[in-house]
């Protein structure tokens, strides 16, 4: 999931468990960067909640 996916569907967000990981290999620099985000606030979207696009 990239940012601008998360951020449009905050309304989503939800609180969910933290990671002690402080990486996850194969991640984007992009993807990284959400991730740490989500984890240090305990931040969860559940990608089946998203709507289909196309």
């Amino acid at each position: 999931m990239d940012r601008a996916t998360f951020d449009a569907h905050e309304h989503l967000r939800g609180k969910g468990e933290t990671t002690s990981l402080l990486e996850l290999p194969y991640l984007t620099d992009e993807e990284q960067a959400l991730f740490q985000l989500l984890n240090r606030n305990g931040w969860r979207v559940e990608q089946e909640r998203l709507g289909r696009s196309g």
